[in-house]
């Protein structure tokens, strides 16, 4: 197996079976909403993942992020110029209570589909080369985040960390968040 089809393979996953099948299906919507104590909603959740992922990409194709370029903030009611770092509880439980669930779970399903055909066309024989200054930037000047994040994410200087992280690590963190949450809020439910 070749390294994209491996990637398409751990992202297809990540994105689409297990846990994150049971996320798309079993929660309600005022479910999807609810902030318990110490934790984000599932609706922040995937917002962050759907942001995180969107900007990853944007950063590697040198472009716009899609929930900028295609509209997704007016259409989600959200406008958060990261994905969601240094947000504070009540921010978490504004967006929780505000987002459209509808355009949330269409701009997952873009990203999901921008992420996909990109790495059709990623050559991953580079994927550990160094990224050229101007990516840098780019990625930068795509997030809004405090000197420490930004310090922390100039680090990132191939590839392989938007990726691995923002593609695939991320988004299995946060689905089992979600996931945890949704376990809490259905203590009775079987899951298969």
């Amino acid at each position: 197996m070749d390294a994209r089809t491996y990637f398409l393979s751990l992202h297809k996953e990540a994105h689409t079976w297990g846990m994150a099948r049971r996320i798309f299906s079993v929660p309600t919507p005022e479910q999807w909403r609810t902030v318990l104590p110490g934790h984000n909603s599932i609706a922040w959740c995937i917002w962050h993942i759907a942001h995180g992922e969107d900007w990853a990409v944007a950063t590697l194709r040198g472009t716009d992020k899609l929930l900028t370029r295609d509209g997704w903030e007016a259409r989600l009611g959200v406008a958060w110029p990261n994905f969601g770092m240094g947000m504070t509880a009540a921010q978490v439980a504004k967006l929780s209570a505000t987002i459209d669930l509808d355009a949330l779970r269409a701009y997952y399903n873009a990203v999901y589909a921008e992420t996909r055909r990109f790495a059709q066309e990623f050559d991953f024989d580079t994927i550990d080369t160094p990224l050229a200054p101007h990516t840098l930037r780019h990625a930068l000047d795509l997030l809004a985040a405090d000197e420490s994040a930004r310090e922390f994410f100039a680090s990132w200087t191939t590839a392989r960390y938007y990726l691995n992280i923002m593609t695939l690590m991320d988004v299995y963190y946060h689905i089992d968040e979600a996931g945890h949450v949704m376990r809490a809020l259905l203590p009775e439910y079987r899951f298969p």
